[in-house]
């Protein structure tokens, strides 16, 4: 059989058995096989009972005592990882030691590897696989085996080439190992003939991960062709190592609720990610920022996309929602007065009414004030739908002939209690023009007998109570009416008794 310098596995078998000396040339992954065998018994080759294993291979035949040793030229330098034996006890039960022992050629120096001992039994078989370790350079392998007081029948030496050698297996991820929670990732491991995963026990050549964890394989890897001693010489094993980073958690703070008037918007602020994407841009100042002004049209829905520093993503939505103004109708009955007359104003179309200004209404927070202006005013109401905050306004504007005439003081009156002109009045069209007024009243001595700013308080002719004697007194009168027009009278008054 073809052989090659390299890695390969020695394995070496012993049984008992009696009287063979039948050759058998058997065809096997075996390079012991016709290469050169000594020992203190006869070589002989033979198919061994099928109470023992039937792996092909060289058999000795002992010769009935103890100790025994056999050694095999392997006609060449090999790196073996892996010695089986397979013992049968005849013809009773015993203490057995078996010694392997490796030399770089069969002249030695001998090096021993492995030592199998304990009490058999008649009939039983001990196999036993080396494989603690590779052994280089090793040209020649010897067995000596030791029995009391049963003895050696039959040695089987099997010498096998690894096919392929072992290897460590590498781990490959479909992505990155760092994933987000809710992603998962797939680790794929490099060939073998069998594959363990831990944690899970997943025997696959590929797992799916979705939680944090080292992730580690074993791999089995067939190094024998032709035999099932010692079949599998363990491949090594990886790991990775895989993260679940969690995702952000997003929060919306801000109005949902605007009303349909220009210059009105909702700020939006979102937290709890690096960055932030926003959607649709109808409406927003950016799409980018943490913080935006929302001034859509209609009511719409916003969804923001919050990323973390490590790529990992959240949703939120907030709704902005379009609240229409109230629909203002109003009036006023008549728009046309004198300013010694009325009018009643009416509004609708909400819940809540303030008018301004509030000079000459009964109420300005009901819908139907009335008004007694007395120069043309515009009266402009700001109506408030209370279930929605929405609010609007409108003017309407009254209209206010002057009837204020002309401002006269006279210039005598007579205080003697006869029921006419017993107080000093001014004269005017409508009193309610007067906005502003001020009389002053002085003696001939510069003596200030009376002083007024109401304009419907009248002198009686009196000083600290008592009455003045006929006399002429020097008036000063100041006013400002409705119209706006100002006035400034000086001049005597004659008290008469």
């Amino acid at each position: 059989m073809k052989t090659e310098i390299g890695k390969y596995k020695v394995c070496v078998l012993l049984f008992f058995l009696f009287a063979l000396n039948t050759k058998i040339t058997a065809q096997c992954n075996n390079v012991a096989l016709g290469k050169p065998a000594t020992g203190t018994g006869t070589y002989l080759t033979n198919t061994p009972d099928k109470t023992f294993d039937g792996n092909c291979g060289t058999y000795w035949n002992s010769g009935g005592f103890a100790p025994q040793s056999i050694q095999v030229d392997l006609q060449g330098t090999f790196t073996i990882n892996n010695i089986n034996l397979l013992v049968g006890m005849t013809p009773t039960s015993g203490n057995c030691t078996h010694t392997i022992y490796t030399a770089p050629n069969i002249g030695g120096p001998w090096t021993a590897v492995d030592v199998i001992s304990g009490v058999r039994f008649s009939g039983e078989k001990l196999e036993r696989c080396y494989n603690s370790a590779p052994l280089t350079g090793v040209g020649a392998v010897k067995i000596e085996s030791t029995s009391s007081p049963s003895w050696i029948a039959w040695i089987e030496v099997g010498i096998f080439t690894l096919s392929p050698p072992p290897a460590s297996p590498t781990i490959t991820s479909s992505g990155s190992p760092t994933i987000c929670q809710g992603e998962s990732v797939t680790l794929t491991s490099s060939t073998g003939s069998s594959y363990l995963w831990n944690p899970g026990g997943q025997t696959t050549q590929s797992i799916v991960v979705d939680t944090s964890g080292n992730y580690c394989v074993t791999l089995g890897t067939s190094c024998i062709t032709g035999t099932t001693s010692c079949t599998d010489c363990g491949g090594g094993s990886a790991c990775a190592t895989v993260t679940v980073t969690s995702n952000p958690t997003l929060a919306i703070a801000g109005p949902n609720a605007i009303c349909n008037r220009q210059g009105e918007y909702a700020v939006l602020n979102a937290t709890g990610a690096a960055t932030y994407a926003w959607s649709p841009a109808t409406g927003l100042s950016d799409t980018t920022g943490s913080m935006v002004t929302s001034k859509p049209t209609i009511t719409t829905i916003y969804t923001v996309i919050g990323t973390s520093t490590f790529g990992c993503a959240d949703t939120a939505t907030v709704q902005v929602i379009v609240n229409p103004l109230p629909i203002i109708s109003i009036a006023a009955s008549p728009t046309l007065i004198t300013s010694d007359e009325n009018t009643t104003l009416t509004a609708s179309g909400g819940s809540q009414y303030q008018w301004s200004p509030s000079t000459g209404l009964n109420d300005p927070s009901i819908s139907n004030p009335i008004a007694s202006p007395i120069q043309t005013t515009t009266y402009c109401v700001t109506v408030t739908d209370t279930a929605t905050g929405c609010s609007d306004n409108d003017c309407v504007t009254i209209n206010v002939e002057n009837l204020c005439g002309t401002l006269f003081i006279p210039n005598a009156f007579s205080p003697n209690g006869d029921g006419e002109n017993d107080t000093l009045q001014i004269y005017i069209g409508n009193l309610k023009c007067i906005k502003e007024y001020r009389l002053v009243i002085f003696d001939r001595w510069g003596e200030k007998v009376f002083e007024s700013s109401e304009h419907q308080a009248d002198w009686d002719g009196t000083y600290k109570g008592k009455l003045l004697d006929t006399a002429v007194f020097i008036y000063y009168l100041k006013a400002t009416l409705a119209t706006g027009e100002r006035i400034n009278k000086k001049g005597n008054i004659s008290l008469m008794r």
